[in-house]
Formats: structure tokens, sequence, C-alpha cells
């Protein structure tokens, strides 16, 4: 007989078919067996509920320009920054402890290793990630637990250790910058009082070198230098007063705007109530602008609150106060000059290029040392800020809910994915079986096994009693397999409505 090459080389569609019909009851078993028992495991979890809530962090309602940050990292770092520390096995275990979980655990597991269970429910999630960095502002917190109640109250908890764990790095941030730069004033405060001296020592020297100057001149020269130093420490202290002065009207600015914006949402912006604060924003923005630049306060200044009002004339004050004295610091100069001049008229050339290298020292460290000054007043509004939480911080936009419906365990998918893993096994157990029992299906097969020419024939006779018997068996099994079709989908049905 001739074979063709398909037929002569690999498996034909037809020897696959019979195969997979001969070993039907190998792949309709674990078909139906392996569903039904995942349905009935699944059934037996229990529900689990996720509690969420959203964060979002806020920048300070200050304006650079007047505070400076100390956070220059991105969002995203800052906020992993915080999960990091709030996720800590210490404080995930004090949460353990206060709440009881995990009693079953107790005395088989360590702390840091409860700890480490709670971690694994908690969920850090961002809600959007935008720019090239992927950076992100807000993120979903999530908690699952086995009671709906339950998750809720222990996210709250995890919640406020996310706010309050920000609100204790700023501050620590804030008042080790302030510690610093305080040093570092300190520093160069000593370095300039000691370049004082030795500029006063130049002086001294050059004086002693004329036996014409007037010893008057000295004691005048001291006593203005003495005036001059009491002026300065009291310019320093109005010109720290001013920033604080400073500091509550950008935080009576930020108060009056919040109000503004807020009855935005009932009014239009030509509503008396909404002119009224346009006025008053006005009416601080140019008293800020005042302050800032030292210029006269604008007239008939009115206000609402009564703080800064008082604020006010406070700054008035204040301004006519450092207008007295700076005129009154350029006039000891001036006269401080003269003296000097007419006790050095009669230095030599080497002293005087000495004097000048020592007044030049002199300069230079006052000059840093009133950069680091104005550093530590603009750090401590900073640190101010801070401690009035008006800093950069985590805002809770959406507080944690208590979830309505169990979250878990998918129940349907793992029903559904069950199926295909019945069909897998199955598969896999008629290829088994077919592999261990050796059939002849095709002629190509036969003849390799026999050399000779074989010439086979046998009729199958069959009587009408096996006929009947033969019909009720495949009525038998087709009945069958509708059945195990019914059974698995009316349990994954169940699984869908119950699950």
């Amino acid at each position: 007989m001739a074979m063709s090459e398909k037929e002569s080389s690999g498996i034909s569609a037809a020897s696959i078919l019979f195969a997979l019909r001969k070993r039907r009851w190998w792949i309709l078993g674990p078909l139906f067996l392996v569903p039904l028992a995942t349905i009935g495991f699944v059934l037996k979890l229990p529900d689990v509920y996720t509690s969420t809530a959203i964060f979002m962090l806020m920048q300070q309602p200050v304006p650079k320009q007047y505070v400076d940050q100390f956070n220059s990292t991105s969002n995203a770092e800052v906020i992993r920054g915080v999960a990091r520390q709030v996720l800590a096995l210490p404080r995930l275990s004090g949460v353990v402890d206060s709440f009881g979980l995990y009693p079953e655990d107790r005395g088989q597991l360590t702390s840091e290793q409860m700890g480490e269970k709670l971690r694994d429910q908690i969920k850090v999630e961002p809600v959007d990630q935008v720019g090239p960095r992927n950076d992100f502002a807000a993120f979903r917190l999530s908690y699952t637990a086995e009671d709906a109640k339950r998750a809720q109250q222990i996210l709250s908890q995890i919640a406020s250790l996310f706010v309050e764990v920000n609100l204790q790095e700023r501050g620590t941030k804030a008042q080790t910058t302030t510690a610093f730069l305080k040093n570092q004033v300190e520093v160069a405060k000593e370095r300039m009082d000691r370049q004082e001296q030795v500029l006063i020592n130049v002086k001294m020297n050059n004086i002693s070198q004329n036996p014409a100057v007037n010893q008057a001149k000295l004691g005048a020269i001291s006593d203005l230098r003495l005036q001059l130093q009491n002026t300065n420490t009291t310019l320093s202290r109005l010109a720290q007063q001013r920033t604080q002065l400073e500091a509550v009207l950008n935080a009576g600015l930020v108060r009056v705007q919040n109000e503004r914006t807020t009855l935005l949402n009932t009014y239009t912006a030509k509503h008396p109530e909404i002119v009224k604060r346009d006025n008053e924003i006005g009416t601080i923005q140019s008293l800020i602008t005042a302050v800032q630049n030292g210029t006269p306060l604008p007239p008939a200044t009115s206000l609402r609150d009564p703080i800064l009002s008082q604020v006010v004339s406070q700054v008035d004050a204040n301004q006519a106060e450092t207008e007295r004295l700076t005129k009154e610091q350029q006039a000891v100069r001036e006269e401080m000059q003269r003296y000097q001049a007419g006790l050095l008229a009669a230095s030599s050339p080497v002293k005087e290029h000495e004097l000048e290298r020592a007044q030049k020292d002199y300069d230079t460290l006052k000059s840093e040392y009133e950069d680091l000054q104005a550093k530590f007043f603009r750090s401590q509004m900073a640190v101010n800020l801070e401690e009035d939480q008006a800093g950069q911080s985590f805002r809770l936009i959406d507080p944690p809910n208590l979830p309505a419906k169990p979250s878990g365990p998918q129940r349907l998918k793992i029903s559904l994915a069950s199926i295909g893993a019945g069909l897998a096994i199955g598969l896999l157990l008629a290829f088994i079986m077919e592999l261990r029992q050796q059939t002849f299906l095709r002629e190509v097969d036969l003849r390799k096994e026999f050399a000779g020419a074989l010439v086979i024939g046998i009729p199958v006779i069959t009587t009408p009693s096996e006929d009947r018997t033969r019909k009720l068996r495949i009525a038998a099994e087709m009945m069958a397999g509708v059945i195990m079709v019914c059974a698995v989908a009316a349990a994954e049905y169940y699984v869908f409505l119950n699950g």
C-alpha cells in the first residue's frame, strides 16, 4: 500500500484524536475533580477586608523668598523616607502590641517577626507618577485584615504615624540646621572680636608713635566705641524683631488667603466679603514689603485681626527706633573717624599699611558674620514655621475607610484558573498513559515492527446485545460528562454569587 510522506513521518491528527478519545476519562477526571476540590478549598478561606487612605504631600504655604525650605529632595524621596521610618520594625511591633494582633503566634514568633508579618499586610503605592523622575506627591496607604473594623482602626493608627514621623523629621532637621548656624555665628563672632582687638592694638601702636597725641581723644574714642557697640546690639535686636513680625504677617496673609479661597466656593469674586478679603490681602502684602524694604508703612492701615493690628503698631515703632539708631550709628562713626584721622595723622607708612590690612581683615570677618547672622534669622523663622505646623506636611485627603465588601480572596479567579489547571493535569496524565502502552495506530508503525509483508484483515462482528450494550455505555458516558460539566458550571456560578 502506498503511503504519503505526511503519513510516514510524524503523528497525524487522526492519531491524536484517537488517543484523546481513548484517554478521555483521564482528561475529564482531573478537569472535574481539580476545580471542585479547589472551589471547596477557597470557599473555606476567610474573607479579608482592605481599608485604604490617601495622603497628599503639601508644600509650605509661606513663599520661599520669605522662609527657606529644608527639604531639597523630591516629593517621592520624602515620602519613601517617611515610609521607611514608619514601617520600621520597632514602630510596627508597637502597633502589634497596642492592638493585640496575632494572638495565635505569641510565644512562637518574636516581636520583630510579628512586625514583619504586619508590614507584609501594609501597602504604600503612588497615586500618580509624573515627570522624568516619576515623582509623585500623593500616595495610597492600605491595610488588609480579616475584620473590616479592625482594618480601619489599624490603618488609622498607621496613618497617624505617617503624620507624626513627618513632623518629627522636619522639626529635627530644622532644629539641627539652626543649631549648626548658631554655632557658626558664634565662631564668626569670636573671630571678628579677635580681629577687632588686633585692629585696636594696631591703632594704639600707631597712636603711641605720635607724642603729640591728645589723651583725651583716646578716651573719647573708647566712649564712642562703647556707644557704637550698644547701638549695634540694639539694631541687631530690632532686626530680629522685624524678622519675627514679618513671619507673623506672612502667617496672617496665608490665613486671609485661605479664608478668601473658602469664600470663593460660595460667593463670586465681586461679593463684598471677597472684596474685603482682597483689600486686606493687599494691605498685608504692602506691610510685608514695607517691613522688608524698611520703607514707611502705608497710611490708614486697618485690619480685622487685632493681633495683626498690634503687629502694625509694633512695626511702626520698630521702624522709628531703627531709623533713630541708624542716624545715631552714622553720627558716632563719623565722629570716631574724625578722632582717628587726627590721631593717625603722624603715623608712619609701615604702620598705615599694617592698619589697612588689619582693617580689611576685620571688614571681611564682619561681612561673614553678618551673612551668617542673616541666615540664622531665616533658619529661626523656618523653625517657628515648623513649630506652627505650617511647613511641608502630609495631609490626609481621604481618611481610612470602613470597607463594606471583602477584598479577598479572589475566589472566582482562583476557581476559573483551576479549570485550566485541571485540563493541563488531565492532558499530562493522558500523555503519560499513552506512552506507557504501545499501540499500533498506523500501518507505517506496524511495518517498522515487522519486517515481512503482512496482509491481515479482521472484520468487526458484533451481536445485537453487544450493540445495545455499546450504545448504553456511550449514552452513560455522555450523561456523566454532561453531569460533570454542569456540576463544575454550577459550582463556578455559586462562587460567582457568593465569592
